[in-house]
């Protein structure tokens, strides 16, 4: 059984995109095959990759259309084989409005999913910092959530709506749904930061990942010239903390029921 994952908090600004990247980057290099897909509509994964919003090719939005398969909006990423985009475009913009018109819309991605998701060990899903229906779909179809945390009380806040979102998904849509780590994001040595990891640990405890990541210039640099920190900057602080916080999840990723697996085996050709 592959692992799908979503990574979310519902609060901008933690890190979920950088997550996402350098998460699927750290994989990749531990010969994992991996799908990232860009379901924000800020679209900041997919500019990281070289996709521009008004990229002309197909976009995650006309898959959640039901227009195309997701293999016809899967892109590999050039630098680094073994990685593959579904990227976003302006249309996602609109589709919290479009998508209730749709059958059963919490699961439009994952019967998308369903298509293609053999062919991955990884799929890494960004999501959009507001709770509305990209953010289900995303949380629908997901194994696990990963959480990126900044180290400030206002992201603390954010994880508590977020554990209020899962306990309603797992009451009415995904009862198995949980979060699969926490992630200390953007660490430095200040006494606030340090305090708010002791916090987070306190109540988290084997949750949150052994792996921090420290706050470093290096990421958005990376981001501006559509690489990856490990292509960019490969023995970089940060490029070592995300690759191994890759190991550590390949480590601590044990699929919890795999006989009760809702996703289908199919197969589909290179993209």
């Amino acid at each position: 059984m592959n692992c799908i994952l979503a990574i979310s908090h519902q609060k901008g600004g933690v890190g979920k995109t950088s997550t996402a990247l350098n998460l699927s980057g750290g994989l990749v290099l531990q010969n994992k095959r991996v799908l990232l897909i860009d379901l924000d509509p800020q679209g900041n994964a997919s500019s990281a990759l070289g996709y521009s919003r008004s990229h002309q090719s197909i976009s995650i939005a006309e898959v959640l259309l039901q227009r195309v398969p997701l293999h016809a909006a899967i892109y590999p990423y050039k630098d680094l084989p073994g990685l593959y985009l579904a990227p976003s475009s302006m249309l996602l913009v609109g589709l919290p409005q479009e998508l209730p018109h749709l059958r059963d819309p919490n699961m439009v991605l994952l019967r998308a999913i369903q298509e293609c998701e053999e062919d991955f060990d990884y799929i890494i899903i960004d999501t959009p910092p507001s709770l509305n229906l990209l953010t289900i779909n995303a949380l629908c179809s997901a194994n696990e959530i990963i959480v990126p945390m900044q180290m400030e009380y206002f992201a603390m806040e954010g994880l508590t709506d977020l554990m209020e979102t899962i306990s309603l998904l797992q009451t009415s849509i995904h009862p198995s749904l949980q979060i699969g780590g926490i992630i200390l994001n953007m660490v430095n040595s200040s006494t606030l930061c340090q305090e708010i990891c002791a916090e987070i640990q306190h109540h988290f405890h084997d949750l949150v990942f052994q792996t921090s990541i420290p706050r470093t210039i290096k990421i958005p640099e990376a981001q501006s010239h559509a690489l990856l920190l490990q292509l960019y900057a490969p023995h970089s602080e940060g490029s070592k903390a995300y690759n191994r916080l890759a190991e550590e999840l390949i480590s601590r990723y044990i699929p919890r029921n795999p006989k009760e697996s809702p996703w289908r085996k199919a197969n589909w050709g290179e993209a």
